[in-house]
């Protein structure tokens, strides 16, 4: 009998394996897919990193912690992780610059705030406009999901987790010995604990999954540069942008289709998970135009994709014990911020599945599945 399973081997999941095996449990991982995750919430090849979130203080102590991984990962493998910094700009009145600006300052965070002059200076593909400020977190970073995922699962297996692609879980039977885990070719396995991190797919094991969060659809758009140096990782800070209507997040340049940018229109709630289809909003052009106003030198659009993730009503991680169950424990819904954290998540979880007090809050971040939703939030 394995001491835990976990159902799902994306970001969270491998996060998982690896911080179980670290407390020397017997761990098994599953997964219906190859271990490519482009389908799912960890699409689009890169992610930003940054310690002033546009979410407050709560996040500031589990980002500081994720980032002590962050470093000591990147220490041994580059590939996972550049180091840029992070610029976030925008009016200074706006809900979430301000928050950003507040958790930089009340957690004595290292940081810059720059004027328009200073700007045209240091990076002056960004123009700001009247009201503008930009805020400039040096420990921010521009992550690399599959390097990221590919070295976290082979350090989960050299401390002996045993991870398995191409293995669907068919059912999950529990009963007062653990669980009985049916996989699509009939063989069984006994865990006395499951984990499941299934992304948007987790309500196939946990049903209450379903209504508890909505299925959103984001689309990235890769745009060609006139100078692939002066936008790649060591001049081109990763950040986003929140000037009035024009909200976007935009990320260095790291192959040949230039940056990456997330505009941030509303994003298109779609009932099932594997709902890819790129369809752009009747608005685009004038994201575009908004776009290319306050970030000069860009040309023509060279790819999109689409990939889906699940959204809580309170934009908080579901994490901790399924009602009504034994052993079996939930960690997805990460409404577009569980990548960065993924390393202070997993490890909160499995010291809650050992027993153990937490070393670290999560108060603020996260909620037990089945718990009401607190006050909605302006969303990332």
């Amino acid at each position: 009998m394995h001491d835990l399973a976990v159902v799902g081997l994306g970001a969270l999941g491998t996060h998982v394996a690896l911080a179980a095996a670290r407390k020397g449990l017997d761990v098994v991982g599953l997964d219906s897919g190859s271990g490519d995750h482009e389908h799912s919430a960890t699409g689009g090849r890169t992610r930003i990193f940054r310690l002033a979130y546009t979410f407050g203080t709560d996040y500031v102590p589990a980002l500081q912690r994720s980032l002590t991984f962050w470093n000591s990962l990147s220490s041994r493998y580059p590939e996972t992780r550049f180091e840029t910094g992070a610029l976030m700009i925008g009016n200074a009145a706006d809900p979430e610059i301000a928050k950003a600006v507040t958790a930089a300052q009340s957690c004595n965070l290292p940081h810059e705030l720059l004027d328009a002059s200073a700007m045209s200076t240091r990076w002056p593909m960004h123009h700001l406009v009247p009201g503008d400020i930009a805020l400039y977190d040096p420990a921010g970073s521009l992550l690399i999901p599959p390097a990221i995922t590919a070295r976290v699962r082979a350090d989960a297996e050299a401390l002996g987790a045993t991870l398995r692609f191409h293995s669907p879980v068919a059912a999950i039977k529990e009963s007062s010995r653990g669980s009985m885990i049916t996989l699509g070719n009939g063989e069984e396995l006994r865990s006395r604990q499951i984990v499941v991190t299934a992304g948007a797919w987790s309500g196939r094991f946990v049903p209450e999954f379903t209504n508890a969060v909505e299925l959103r659809r984001a689309i990235l758009h890769w745009f060609s540069t006139p100078n692939d140096f002066e936008y790649g990782p060591t001049q081109f800070p990763v950040g986003l942008r929140r000037t009035g209507n024009v909200r976007y997040s935009f990320f260095p340049q790291v192959d040949a289709n230039g940056i990456k940018v997330n505009l941030h229109s509303p994003k298109q709630v779609v009932p099932q998970p594997e709902m890819r289809e790129i369809n752009l909003p009747s608005d685009f052009d004038e994201l575009v135009d908004g776009l290319k106003r306050t970030l000069t030198g860009l040309g023509r659009r060279t790819a999109s994709a689409a990939y889906v993730e699940s959204y809580t009503p309170d934009y908080r991680i579901l994490l901790g014990r399924v009602a009504n169950t034994k052993n079996r424990w939930l960690l997805a819904g990460g409404s577009g911020q569980a990548f960065k954290l993924a390393p202070a998540l997993a490890e909160h979880l499995v010291e809650l599945i050992q027993g153990e007090v937490p070393s670290l809050s999560l108060d603020g971040v996260i909620r037990s599945p089945g718990t009401p939703a607190v006050e909605a939030v302006r969303g990332p």
